[in-house]
């Protein structure tokens, strides 16, 4: 009896263990929550009838200024942050499973999106992710009887590649961007880009003039039921300044400028940007 106690007690030190190891490892809340529910889900969504042999869950976490002018007035500023998560199950084997591809059918995507709530509410997006792996599933086991009907009547395929390759997990996370990367001065740029649309007021030739920009910052998120844990940033600035003129022909001729960044302190300064709207 002791014995088994103390089995029982050792265990739960490994396991607690474990966790402080694993939590030390990933700070990032959403990085937690999202590894915490894949594992959940494959224990159960692997032992029913049909099981899964692989679950992924990704995130695209978003946020995004924009601002626009014409002719020198200010026709939008705005702010937007949004969640996506795509969910891809496996049911079947990796030879055989339901991404296979139907033959003599239109095939469709077997990855499931939604929209998951930007603030880390681990109940809330657990909840969320709960019954978009359900809806997920569904669809997979779905589209599986599908595959195994579709190659049951069909002649032997060329192709005898396995549908999927489970290689071993990986491991990646990038601390959250900070400082330069995420900083964006929304009043200076109104004021920038309604300068640069202004000079389109200079040439009465031009009848539509535009100025606009577009800073995305967006942090990745990959977990699976095979242990991989990605998390990676990336940022771009896109900047455009356009005008169209109308010939005498009545042809349509547009005057357009791009230029890109990954950080809108590292685009062209706003002496060059100038020059460039005033060719």
């Amino acid at each position: 009896m002791k014995k088994g106690i103390l089995r029982r007690t050792f265990s739960l030190i490994i396991l607690f263990s474990a966790i402080c190891s694993y939590q030390i490892f990933s700070q990032d809340k959403l990085s937690l929550i999202l590894q915490e529910e894949v594992a959940r889900e494959f224990e159960v969504l692997k032992l029913q009838e049909i099981p899964v042999y692989y679950i992924a869950y990704r995130v695209d976490d978003v946020k995004n200024y924009q601002v626009n002018a014409q002719f020198g007035t200010l026709t939008n500023s705005s702010t937007n942050q949004t969640r996506s998560l795509t969910i891809s199950i496996r049911v079947g084997t990796p030879q055989l499973d339901n991404f296979h591809k139907l033959r003599d059918k239109t095939d469709y995507t077997s990855f499931s999106r939604i929209q998951l709530s930007t603030e880390n509410n681990p109940d809330a997006i657990k909840s969320l992710i709960w019954k978009a792996t359900n809806d997920a599933y569904q669809e997979a086991i779905s589209k599986f009887s599908k595959v195994k009907t579709n190659v049951a009547i069909k002649v032997e395929e060329e192709d005898k590649a396995a549908d999927f390759t489970m290689n071993a997990p990986l491991k990646f996370e990038e601390e959250p961007l900070k400082n330069d990367y995420i900083k964006f001065d929304t009043k200076d740029w109104e004021k920038r880009l309604r300068k640069y649309s202004a000079e389109f007021l200079k040439d009465e030739d031009i009848f539509y003039g535009e100025t606009n920009i577009n800073y995305e910052i967006l942090r990745k998120y990959f977990v699976s039921s095979k242990g991989d844990n990605i998390v990676q940033n990336n940022t771009s600035v896109n900047l455009y300044v356009q005008g169209f003129i109308k010939s005498k022909d009545g042809m349509e001729m547009p005057l357009y400028k791009s230029f890109f960044s990954y950080r809108p302190d590292l685009l062209p300064s706003d002496n060059d940007i100038m020059k460039q709207t005033e060719l």
